[in-house]
């Protein structure tokens, strides 16, 4: 069966079909596209009748394994905010946090059907969900709405030798100190973006501009402890009812592959939420198991810095 690939490039403006400059050899992807048929029952007839093709509308993802040179450039799709710095020689640490100017991609689909592949410009990423999870490698879930899409000649796909980043890479910090209770760790990061932007005489999205901005996830912890209970309570103190102000806790997950990218720096990812909130609890007992509280958080603008911030060690100079 011929490659099966997702190219991603970046466009300098919003709609043009450009080629993918990086390629991820993903899980799976489940974009569709909608013709968006008009077509009414009118008087004349029983059933709708004089079908026309209305406002075009493609959308959805994929998902892939984080490896430490895959997705730079789909983070800055969805962070939209990005610094980078040489940390030694040519290694370099990629900074994304929030942004007000978009970053749109041309997302294309190598299906391994045809010589072609689809392609979709004017993708603007929506969602982007981290998901470090025991016994498991690190997940990336992607997904957004596009322009259009294209049949286009087919690309030449190369992947990442890297091997992914992996669980027991990962430090899991509550309050800025090392946890040892976190089984998983989820962090969505949400871009809320205006998708009915259709203008007499185009059947295509004019633009996609941006809206708001929400960041939350959810942990499950070994329920060894009243901490994470007494925090979503309001405090860390000994709180036994809910409390009128809630808890601020920084939540961070630290990744080190422990293989070296070159001038003595690993390759890393790490992901920091200065204030989160936890809004909701859970944890049932079972005849004798081991408990398992669920927290489900948001993260708020803090008093000072950034809603997030991400981390990227790579030999990628730029994205």
């Amino acid at each position: 069966m011929a490659t099966r690939a997702i190219g991603i490039g970046k466009e300098t403006s919003y709609g043009e079909d450009v080629a993918p400059t990086s390629w991820i050899s993903a899980i799976d992807e489940n974009m569709s596209e909608d013709m968006g048929i008009l077509a009414e029952e009118e008087m004349g007839q029983r059933g709708p009748n004089k079908p026309v093709a209305g406002p075009f509308a493609a959308k959805g993802g994929f998902k892939a394994y984080l490896e430490p040179d895959n997705m730079g450039l789909v983070m800055k799709a969805a962070c939209m905010g990005l610094s980078s710095a040489v940390v030694a020689g040519s290694t370099y640490k990629h900074t994304y946090i929030p942004g007000t100017t978009p970053t749109y991609l041309t997302m294309a689909v190598v299906t391994g059907v045809t010589a072609g592949q689809k392609t979709y410009p004017g993708y603007a990423v929506q969602k982007a969900k981290f998901s470090f999870e025991a016994k498991k490698k690190v997940l990336v879930d992607v997904s957004g709405v596009a322009k259009t899409i294209n049949l286009d000649a087919l690309g030449s796909p190369s992947f990442s030798t890297l091997d992914p980043f992996v669980f027991h890479q990962a430090t899991a910090k509550i309050a800025t100190v090392g946890s040892t209770i976190v089984k998983n760790l989820t962090v969505e990061i949400e871009n809320m973006f205006y998708n009915d932007d259709y203008i007499l005489g185009s059947q295509f999205l004019g633009s996609a501009p941006i809206q708001g901005l929400k960041v939350s996830g959810a942990m499950d912890m070994l329920f060894d402890s009243l901490t994470e209970y007494k925090r979503f309570l309001g405090g860390d103190g000994a709180q036994t009812s809910p409390q009128t102000a809630p808890k601020k806790v920084q939540l961070d997950c630290d990744i080190d592959s422990g293989v070296d990218a070159g001038d003595g720096t690993n390759y890393q990812f790490n992901a920091e939420l200065k204030e989160c909130i936890y809004k909701t609890h859970k944890a049932n007992v079972s005849r004798q198991d081991r408990t398992v509280e669920n927290v489900e958080y948001e993260a708020y603008v803090p008093t000072t810095g950034n809603l997030f911030t991400l981390e990227l060690v790579n030999l990628s100079a730029s994205y």
